[in-house]
């Protein structure tokens, strides 16, 4: 298919609003994604002398992530998605947040970066997000959100636990969708909106799943989304300069990552094993839990401080 689209896109979890929007403001649709169960019509509008693509997002990591990496695909570079989350604290509804990390208790995300707790979002596109939310003249919160498959495993103990971990929201994709981003390479961020909420799940509240917000969410995304190209504290980014006399010296390939040969010989060849056995248990492993049951395992064993006391 012979399509290029433009750098810029809102890519957002707002129901039937972005058709709604597209029609409202007479955006071209120039193709369409189609999967099994629906079609997702692709626009491209001119907002504030730019264009943009526009596309509704479908619910779930792995849904998401597919046409995400099929619009990247196709030259999509800086996105900025909204979407509601429910609330594992007291929060109104339809309130705007801002995710510095998202925990990732989602599936996708691991085919796209090496097994962490928790991803990072893209710091570029945070900071649009933030400049863009105060030009509105609101306030934002940063958080960090526990992206989810398990919809219906939200229980009390999952919930009290991922609050423990600093979780204050949660949803189910940011995660995967910042994993997916980072590895094509392109600019990825997110505005949160309450929904739901669980903050006390004997009392659960659906309220109004956060659809008085779609309309002013999608004016922020598409601000936000104009705003990643613009420096965030005025000028231009400073290059980068490396002095000759400190650039560091390449490690060897072959010994990257393993202890250095002047160790103790015991611990050497035990940290080198562990570490090889890692490797291999990253790429064949289909299912993060075993990689972090292993881990943990082998914590002990891999500490050199206990090593060297033995």
């Amino acid at each position: 298919m012979k399509l290029k689209l433009p750098e810029k896109c809102v890519f957002a979890f707002l129901g039937g609003y972005i058709e709604e929007y597209a029609a409202k403001v007479g955006a071209k649709q120039v193709s369409c994604f189609v999967n099994a169960t629906k079609n997702y019509p692709v626009y491209v509008t001119e907002y504030k002398g730019e264009e943009i693509v526009l596309c509704q997002a479908p619910v779930g990591a792995a849904a998401a992530v597919q046409l995400l990496d099929w619009l990247i695909g196709y030259g999509v570079r800086e996105i900025i998605s909204a979407g509601s989350c429910g609330a594992l604290e007291q929060l109104d509804e339809s309130v705007f947040l801002v995710p510095r990390k998202a925990l990732r208790d989602e599936g996708t995300s691991y085919h796209y970066a090496p097994p962490s707790r928790f991803i990072e979002i893209d710091e570029r596109a945070r900071k649009a997000i933030e400049k863009t939310i105060l030009e509105h003249n609101l306030n934002y919160r940063e958080v960090v959100t526990w992206s989810t498959d398990g919809f219906f495993r939200e229980t009390r103990e999952k919930v009290e636990y991922r609050k423990s971990e600093g979780c204050s929201v949660v949803e189910m994709e940011c995660s995967a969708l910042a994993a997916c981003a980072s590895f094509r390479k392109a600019t990825w961020g997110m505005i949160l909106y309450t929904a739901d909420c669980l903050a006390n799940v004997d009392q659960y509240d659906e309220r109004n799943w956060g659809g008085n917000a779609y309309e002013y969410a999608l004016a922020l995304c598409l601000d936000a989304v104009l705003a990643i190209s613009i420096p965030i504290h005025g000028g231009a980014a400073p290059e980068k300069s490396v002095c000759p006399s400190r650039r560091r010296r390449p490690r060897s390939r072959r010994n990257s990552g393993r202890i250095a040969a002047g160790s103790d010989g015991a611990m050497r060849d035990k940290i080198n094993r562990l570490w090889s056995e890692w490797k291999h248990l990253s790429r064949i492993a289909g299912n993060r839990f075993s990689i972090f049951l292993y881990c943990n395992r082998r914590k002990e064993e891999a500490d050199p401080c206990k090593l060297k006391s033995r």
